[in-house]
This record gives structure tokens, C-alpha cells and sequence, in this order.
């Protein structure tokens, strides 16, 4: 090959060469403004969704006082147990649920200040059986909850704590939440689960609610068969109970030292799911609500799991 052959191929190999650099660097470029505008897409729809989920909150607060003036028994048929549709917004849309807190059995009763309160530990105990597991996992929960340093037959104390792998103390306080349970002598994650459903960890004494509570709540509550709690259950929904003396035939005889039971609640727990764009957001709050709607209800926590990302069907 002649020397202009040879100049005009290298000059060739070369134009290859640069177009490819410039097309990988415009592909790199590329890329990485569609990351860039997915990310900021995805922070405006967090931020939107943040911006819901306190109008949620707000909402269910407004609506629960409002239900307050209106009646003094809280039960299934009232709207806030109805639910609401998926409630439309720009980008997306929002669901919002409010469960009675007091339809649970508050695991903070177990102890009254630092003393063992021996109708709710046999209430809880109900509930332990009921759900297959030891009922002696009480001993625990008491030795959690109170102030003293004396282990109960079957629970355990600061010194079972440190003597693990991770040593810690007892908390000698009341439950913040349900999920606090995992971390009690006892109770594994199988435990915890059987357990949510049907325990709640609330900042007071509370009765049950008889008008929202499950058949298994009410059955350990009266310490009664599951058959007979079903009637009950099969009755209030034709007609609730307005009075606690409306149970008396559903009671067994001489009934003493029950736990407290009401038609009523202060405490509700209010779900907010956003779904915006490609962002789940989950919140779970407890809210408040004064007797009587004498004051707004107020958020006490609220607590968010991860941020979940939507994965669509056109999406990189």
C-alpha cells in the first residue's frame, strides 16, 4: 500500500474510532439524564406523597372528633370502620383506614404501675392458648413491663438479658409498640405474628371495645367458648350494643374480676397508603380522639416502613 493509502486508512480508523467515543460518551449522557430525571421524579412524588399523607392524617383526625359529637358507641357500622375508596390525586391515589385500637387487648394492662394486674394477665393468658402458644409467656411480659427486679416463675430479668449474646436490660416501662414483643424472653418472630392481630401496645389503661373486638378477643375476655363469642359477635351486627349491661346474657354466672369492657373508644389506629407515580409509601399513626369530640383527635406516633418503588411495565 502506497503512503496516501496508508494515510487515508488511518485517518479512516481514526473518524471509526472518534465516532464511536462520541457515541458511547452521548449513550453515557444519555443514561445518565434519564437516571437523573427518574431520581428527581421520584423525590417530587416522595414530597407529594409526604404532603397526603399529613392531609390524610389530618382528615381522619377531623372525621373521627366529628363522629365523636354524633354518638357515644363506636362500632362497625359507623363510617370511619366503612372505609373510604381509593381516593384519586394527581399522579396517583390514596387509601385511608381506621381500625378501633381498643377492638386489641392493650398488653400494657398486664401490670398496674409495678403491680401485677391478675385479670388482664388471665385474659392474656386466654389469648396465648387460644393462638396455640405457652400461656406462662405472660411471666415475661410482666417482668418486662415492670419496675422490679424479682423474676416471675416463668419470666425473666435484667440478669436473663445480659447473659445473651447481645446483652441488654429489661425495659421496665410500657410498650411503645407491638413490635417491641420480639425483643422478651420467649417470644420469637412466630410469636410476635400470631400475637398482632389481636394485642396492641397503648400509653393507658383502656377497656375493650365489645362492639369491634374479634370473636377470639371477646371469647378471652370473658374467658367463654369461641361458639358463644360468635353469637355475640352475629348479634351487634344487627344491632350493637349501646350498654355494657346488654351483655349480661352473653356472660357466664357469677362472673367476677372481668377485665374492663366498654362500647367505646379513645384510641383508633389510622393507615395511610400513598401511591404516587412509582413510590409506595405505607404509614401506620395512633391517634387520640378526647371524649365526647370535646377536642380534635391528635397523632401520638406514626411510623413509616421503607419506601417501596413500583416497578412498571415501561419502566428501565
Amino acid at each position: 500500500m502506497t503512503a496516501p493509502g496508508r494515510q487515508r486508512g488511518v485517518a479512516l480508523v481514526t473518524a471509526m474510532l472518534v465516532v464511536a467515543i462520541i457515541g458511547t460518551v452521548a449513550a453515557f449522557l444519555g443514561l445518565s439524564q434519564q437516571v437523573w430525571l427518574r431520581q428527581t421524579q421520584n423525590l417530587m412524588d416522595l414530597a407529594q406523597a409526604d404532603n397526603l399523607r399529613l392531609g390524610a392524617l389530618r382528615f381522619a383526625a377531623i372525621a373521627l372528633t366529628e363522629d365523636a359529637k354524633r354518638t357515644k358507641v363506636d362500632d362497625l357500622t359507623e363510617d370511619w370502620a366503612k372505609g373510604l375508596p381509593p381516593l384519586p390525586v394527581e399522579g396517583g391515589y390514596v387509601v385511608i383506614q381506621a381500625q378501633d385500637a381498643a377492638a386489641r387487648f392493650n398488653l400494657n394492662s398486664v401490670v398496674d404501675g409495678d403491680t401485677p394486674n391478675p385479670a388482664a394477665i388471665g385474659l392474656f393468658k386466654n389469648l396465648l392458648t387460644a393462638n396455640g402458644l405457652d400461656a406462662n409467656l405472660s411471666d415475661a411480659l410482666v417482668d418486662w413491663l415492670d419496675n422490679g427486679s424479682v423474676t416471675t416463675a416463668a419470666g425473666a430479668e435484667d440478669v436473663d438479658y445480659l447473659s445473651t449474646d447481645f446483652p441488654y436490660r429489661a425495659a421496665n416501662r410500657p410498650l411503645i409498640g407491638v413490635d417491641e414483643l420480639s425483643l422478651i424472653k420467649g417470644y420469637s418472630v412466630e410469636v410476635v405474628e400470631k400475637l398482632k392481630p389481636h394485642v396492641v401496645a397503648l400509653p393507658e389503661k383502656t377497656a375493650i371495645n365489645v362492639n369491634t373486638a374479634s370473636e377470639t378477643v371477646l371469647a378471652a375476655l370473658f374467658n367463654i367458648p369461641e361458639a358463644q363469642a360468635a353469637e355475640m359477635v352475629r348479634q351487634r351486627e344487627g344491632k350493637p350494643f349501646t350498654d355494657k349491661a346488654q351483655l349480661q346474657p352473653f356472660l357466664p354466672k357469677n362472673a367476677q374480676n372481668l377485665p374492663p369492657y366498654d362500647v367505646q373508644t379513645a384510641y383508633f389506629i389510622v393507615t395511610v397508603e400513598t401511591h404516587i407515580g412509582r413510590t409506595l409509601r405505607r404509614t401506620e399513626a395512633l391517634l387520640k380522639r378526647p371524649a365526647g369530640g370535646q377536642a380534635r383527635a391528635t397523632v401520638l406516633w406514626q411510623r413509616q416502613p421503607p419506601l417501596k418503588l413500583i416497578k412498571h411495565e415501561d419502566s428501565a
